[in-house]
């Protein structure tokens, strides 16, 4: 479990689907929606994280920058805004009683194409600010994993270099201790 949570990020997930919502939720006029706004908000939020750090895998297109890999990318970005807009607005039907996350669409009774182009491309953009979040993580995680690499090797450098001059110290060493050995027989004798 743990292993999951720290794979997607879940806690700066959880983190910013608190913190987002509460930012506009208080910006609503009517104080009695303000909870159904920042559940059905938090719900949205936490979904399109999940769903995003789930699909979308930016450490393997950079591992195998091919055209098949570019195309396989592109089809994940598409199915995620699909995904997105699906979340959104099933979310709003189900959970937002204020009605404010869908006030476009029910303003218009839905038949507007112009409500449902605007509602689709803040959607969008949202889902690339989360899709952006996740492109940051994976970055980062590949530096991190690239400085860890490095200092396995500069460790590994040393310890080669330490058991070399090891090596060369200990000819010496004995070829000393026997010229000694030698020098102690002759005045002895």
């Amino acid at each position: 479990m743990k292993d999951y949570i720290d794979k997607y990020h879940l806690k700066e997930g959880f983190l910013i689907a608190i913190i987002f919502p509460l930012i506009f939720v208080f910006s609503d006029s009517k104080s009695s929606n303000a909870f159904s706004h920042f559940i059905s908000s938090f719900v949205i939020i936490f979904s399109l994280w999940i769903a995003n750090f789930t699909l979308i895998d930016f450490r393997s297109v950079k591992k195998q920058f091919g055209k098949t890999k570019l195309l396989t990318i592109y089809g994940k970005l598409v199915a995620s805004f699909i995904l997105a807009i699906l979340i959104y607005i099933a979310a709003g039907f189900l959970l937002d009683r204020s009605g404010s996350l869908l006030s476009e669409i029910r303003l218009s009774s839905g038949a507007s194409f112009n409500s449902w182009l605007y509602l689709s491309i803040k959607i969008i953009l949202f889902n690339a600010l989360i899709i952006l979040l996740k492109y940051l993580f994976d970055s980062n995680s590949d530096k991190r994993k690239i400085a860890f690499e490095n200092e396995v090797l500069k460790r590994e450098n040393l310890n080669a270099l330490h058991e070399t001059l090891k090596q060369q110290v200990n000819p010496h060493f004995l070829f000393n201790s026997l010229n000694t050995l030698k020098i102690f027989n002759q005045t002895k004798s």
